[in-house]
């Protein structure tokens, strides 16, 4: 499976059309149109860009593999509105994502210890 491939299939999972994808990453529609059809490949610094946007490796997007830690730590997306937080979290500029980080640790904070019948974990 080739690099255009896997983008492709990352866009299909998430019903995205290129159009829509090329715009939000600020990409030329027709080069995404002449790597589909063999006509060069996308640079690093796109390959990136989308690896970011779609949540994944760039050995993932590059090789078909995910990145393995050493450690064996991962972070797993569970659902939509994780996937919505984190891609919105990436939009902000690096003071807002403090803020944001403050503002989450807050409301940790003054979660009672159980909240709707469910432990809470420790942070």
């Amino acid at each position: 499976m080739t690099i255009v491939n896997r983008l492709l299939k990352l866009m299909d999972e998430q019903n995205l059309k290129p159009a829509q994808i090329t715009r939000e990453l600020g990409i030329s529609g027709s080069s995404f149109t002449d790597w589909k059809k063999g006509k060069g490949s996308p640079s690093l610094d796109v390959i990136v860009k989308f690896a970011d946007y779609f949540d994944v490796s760039l050995d993932y997007i590059v090789r078909g593999e995910d990145f393995k830690s050493p450690a064996g730590e991962s972070l797993e997306i569970s659902n939509q509105k994780e996937r919505q937080c984190l891609k919105k979290f990436r939009k902000l500029t690096p003071i807002l994502q403090d803020k944001l980080l403050l503002y989450a640790d807050g409301m940790i904070a003054a979660m009672p210890d159980e909240f709707e019948g469910e432990k809470r974990l420790s942070v």
